[in-house]
């Protein structure tokens, strides 16, 4: 279980630290790191205020995941099964929301360049 618990904490952290660049706006579009949808990449001001979103969402996100494995983790430390399930439900639950609500953005801000 102890795994496990690494396992999923480590990934909320992985998900803060990929986030804190992204709100201080500190990457340049390219292919390989941050919210890449066409009309983000295609213009700067777009591309910054989007990521800058998505990673305060990210930042979010990731605070959870690592709550909830901690949590999960001391509430559940003989029930494997329930946990992998309540975290990957967490997992997947919030990645698509993210992107949903960052793509949106995108649209948004995209319409209003010249």
């Amino acid at each position: 279980m102890a795994v496990l618990i690494f396992s999923y904490a480590f990934f909320g952290l992985v998900m803060v630290g990929l986030a804190i660049p992204l709100i201080r706006r500190k990457i340049r579009p390219n292919g390989a790191y941050g919210f890449r949808f066409a009309s983000a990449m295609a213009d700067p001001e777009v591309w910054y205020p989007v990521n800058a979103y998505g990673g305060r969402l990210m930042l979010i996100y990731g605070g959870l995941i690592l709550a909830a494995a901690l949590l999960l983790g001391w509430l559940l430390p003989r029930n494997e099964g329930v946990y992998v399930l309540l975290m990957t439900l967490l997992l997947l639950g919030g990645l698509v929301p993210i992107t949903i609500l960052t793509y949106r953005l995108t649209q948004t801000l995209a319409r209003r360049q010249p």
